[in-house]
């Protein structure tokens, strides 16, 4: 990031953007250490990676009084969490950095006041995802986590690709099948599952790898397995 910040980023904006990439580091750091305040940590740490997001896609906007753009809502009467929103704010001079980020990632800005059931947004949440699993009814397990990434290399052509691993008994214990991953992960059109005995890993894991390969100009430099 640091290096994306110092290549991307015009001179006079830079220390800007690398004192954002500070404070998050400083944010996240601090979560590690902390347990009992660590969601509040890792908030702000996201959130100034956020601003140097946003300093970095070419945004000139102010960024020394911002926003930080949602706030929560319960309705009247109703049961925090169950009866919550999160509400997205983009409006007044002040910049709104969840708006901001989100355009600067290439999705739709949010309406001002657009609305996000909280109740929809835990199990999108990898903490505490299982939590949410077990005392809901008929949900099941979303996340899955990669044991290694590998990024391959051929020196004739000079090529790059990225296998991706993930455990078998994950899979198992969950009731994951490979076509639901891919399926349910988006990756249907870009991967396609290699035998795992040519790649050095375990056998106890599953690999799937891109199909299409990232073509380099010059021998690729990396410490990864190659092919």
């Amino acid at each position: 990031m640091r290096g994306t910040v110092n290549t991307e980023v015009a001179a006079a904006d830079r220390p800007e953007a690398l004192a954002f990439l500070e404070q998050a580091e400083d944010f996240y750091r601090a979560a590690t250490a902390r347990v009992s305040a660590n969601p509040l940590l890792l908030y702000y740490a996201f959130m100034n990676l956020g601003k140097a997001l946003i300093r970095t896609r070419g945004s000139d906007a102010s960024l020394d009084q911002a926003m930080h753009g949602l706030k929560e809502e319960t309705a009247p009467g109703g049961t925090e969490l169950k009866d919550s929103d999160v509400v997205a704010k983009d409006a007044g001079s002040r910049t709104n950095v969840y708006s901001e980020v989100v355009e600067r990632l290439g999705y739709p800005r949010p309406t001002n006041n657009a609305r996000y059931p909280v109740s929809q947004l835990l199990g999108q949440i990898v903490v505490g995802h299982r939590i949410w699993r077990e005392a809901s009814i008929g949900h099941k397990e979303r996340f899955i986590d990669l044991k290694h990434i590998d990024i391959v290399d051929a020196r004739s052509p000079r090529q790059l690709w990225l296998r991706l691993y993930v455990a078998k008994g994950d899979l198992s214990r969950y009731g994951i099948t490979r076509a639901r991953l891919l399926s349910e992960g988006r990756l249907t059109a870009n991967v396609h599952e290699v035998d795992v005995a040519g790649t050095g890993r375990p056998k106890d894991l599953a690999c799937v790898e891109q199909r299409t390969h990232s073509c380099t100009r010059a021998d690729p430099q990396t410490s990864s397995p190659t092919s």
